[in-house]
């Protein structure tokens, strides 16, 4: 089950895995019981201990995150099962996944599944840290597996091998006085696994030593695929906050999209979208892109008909071409004005559609701007355009 590969099911399979290592991880943790109140922030105590995303390199998202009790399904050993009956262990699991290399970080794995949980008391976490040759022996079925020497973190610290047919993974576990810790490491080789671990392990040991909440923003993953170096084009982009103020509205971005944002990359795709509030879409093309994706008759119809209206707007380093647009192509041009404002910039190694659809069959509208429906208001979005910094760590 550790053996997941690359294709849709073997992705599939490597989300099941993860998600049932997480599970059983969180039999190191101990709680007597009590109220479901009670159990519950007990448990949800143990989010300050684990692995943050932030704390790994870039290219990795949140794919999975749960506060819960063990389950035992499945063959597992009488003191396992009997431990997991009596005290009905809390935990908090953390499953991160690649979705790029990142340039200059080193060493990194497909996946990361990071555990943790708070025993009452010392005592209780010592007997429970016992339990690890049982809780790796359930986790990894007919897989083989080998204890291996490690280093220390923490009070005591226990270093798994699990070798399957196409990968291999390292189980580490470890206890902190009352906070009991796991991580598992999926690569290609142990030497890898086993480095990874135990720089993993020593940030998630970091946050066992001085707890502070898992906030929000450390576990952000929406722009993550905007530092993907496969991207051909520069992003631009309005900042983490485009507050240009005139009677506009502010807008942060709320999600974005790098090279999944089409199953199956085509010549005229672009490589990247930005959403973000007020119902604005930024999308970039490498201008190659541009050039096949504008020659479309669909794609290119809102902006070609004879009734939509254009404007160009210089900027510091290129220039863009306000559209408004009616929904069809009048035969007689309405009286009223129109109300679908869209815009491209033509910036250094890419063009930006601001408010532009990425046309899909024959239908092609711009997206909705609120607050921006003008040439005042596209204007200001493409003054506003500058590239964004990678992200390092």
């Amino acid at each position: 089950m550790l053996d997941a590969g690359t294709s849709p099911r073997g992705r599939g399979l490597l989300l099941v895995a993860a998600a049932v290592a997480a599970i059983v991880l969180a039999i190191l943790a101990a709680g007597a019981r009590a109220d479901a109140a009670s159990e519950y922030e007990e448990r949800a105590k143990a989010r300050n201990f684990a692995l943050r995303l932030n704390d790994l390199p870039p290219g990795y998202v949140l794919e999975e995150d749960d506060c819960g009790v063990l389950d035992i399904d499945g063959p597992a050993s009488p003191a396992l099962t009997a431990f997991a009956n009596q005290n009905q262990p809390g935990f908090c699991a953390f499953t991160y996944e690649r979705r790029f290399r990142a340039r200059g970080n080193g060493p990194s794995t497909p996946v990361v599944l990071s555990a943790s949980s708070l025993s009452p008391s010392v005592p209780f976490a010592e007997m429970a840290a016992t339990l690890a040759p049982d809780l790796v022996d359930y986790l990894t079925g007919p897989l083989p597996y080998t204890e291996v020497p490690s280093p220390a973190i923490g009070d005591t610290t226990r270093l798994f091998h699990i070798q399957g047919e196409t990968n291999s993974s390292s189980i580490l576990l470890w206890r902190s006085g009352r906070v009991l810790n796991g991580l598992l490491v999926r690569g290609n080789s142990f030497a890898a696994t086993d480095a990874l671990a135990l720089e993993f392990g020593a940030r998630q040991q970091a946050h066992a030593e001085h707890p502070s909440p898992y906030l929000e923003s450390e576990g952000d993953d929406d722009l993550v695929e905007l530092d993907d170096p496969r991207l051909r084009a520069p992003v631009y982009w309005l900042g983490a906050k485009f507050s240009p103020g005139h009677g506009f509205p502010s807008a942060r971005p709320t999600l974005a999209f790098g090279r999944t944002l089409f199953g199956e990359r085509m010549r005229e795709s672009p490589e990247f979208a930005i959403g973000y509030s007020s119902e604005l879409i930024l999308a970039g093309w490498t201008p190659a892109a541009w050039a096949r994706f504008s020659t479309g008759k669909v794609e290119r119809r809102d902006w070609t008909w004879h009734c939509t209206r254009s404007r160009q707007v210089r900027l510091r380093q290129g220039h863009a071409i306000v559209y408004a647009a009616y929904k069809k192509d009048y035969a007689s041009c309405p009286s009223r004005p129109p109300r679908h404002y869209f815009a491209h910039a033509f910036l250094p190694g890419a063009v930006i559609g601001i408010g532009q659809s990425i046309c899909n069959g024959d239908t092609c509208d711009p997206f909705p701007t609120p607050g921006f429906d003008s040439f005042r208001g596209m204007a200001t979005i493409a003054r506003g355009l500058h590239v964004r910094p990678p992200r390092t760590r």
